[in-house]
């Protein structure tokens, strides 16, 4: 098994453990928390279920992001927006849900609003972490084998039998392609 291949699987199992997570930890506060103390270690076993997967998903995927300044932000970015998911999650099932769940009104808002941050997150650093045009095209170059790439989305044109690019669609006339070709080597070679 390669390791693509292990972390595609390892992300697939996200959603099922972050929903056993999720699911111990409100087990455990509602049976450890002080009758008037459930809502306050739900939140807190949520926050701890949370700071589990997003550690897990950053695990699997580390060594595949080209982690640079802005990368680290943005994904300090997605934290927060993915716990403020689960908060907008938890107040809106409880104002829906209203008093009707009797004592019980506070578990499901509780147990959904948990189970959001991790599974936000997983999309939020997706989005963050993947790969730019000019990321693909200088690992296409690193591989020592000519890089052919789309000047639009950096795709690799390698062994097309047509200038246009299978990945976005944009057109090119092969004197264009190639010259995109010298201007990004120029680029590479002033920055390098």
């Amino acid at each position: 098994m390669t390791r693509l291949v292990a972390r595609l699987v390892l992300a697939m199992l996200m959603p099922p453990v972050a929903l056993v997570v999720v699911s111990a930890a409100h087990v455990s506060a509602f049976a450890l928390a002080p009758v008037d103390s459930e809502v306050l270690y739900c939140g807190l076993a949520s926050l701890g279920g949370f700071l589990v997967m997003a550690t897990y998903w950053t695990l699997v995927w580390r060594g595949v992001v080209r982690w640079s300044r802005r990368r680290v932000v943005m994904t300090g970015i997605a934290v927060a927006a993915s716990l403020g998911c689960g908060v907008v999650v938890y107040a809106s099932l409880l104002w829906v849900m209203g008093s009707s769940y009797y004592n019980y009104r506070d578990q499901y808002p509780l147990w959904f609003g948990g189970l959001t941050p991790p599974l936000a997150f997983a999309v939020l650093a997706t989005l963050v972490w993947r790969e730019t045009p000019t990321e693909r095209a200088e690992r296409h170059a690193a591989t020592g084998a000519d890089a052919l790439v789309c000047p639009a989305c950096g795709y690799s044109m390698v062994g097309q039998r047509e200038a246009t690019c299978p990945e976005c669609g944009a057109r090119f006339t092969l004197d264009a392609l190639v010259a995109a070709q010298r201007h990004n080597e120029t680029k590479r070679f002033e920055q390098g």
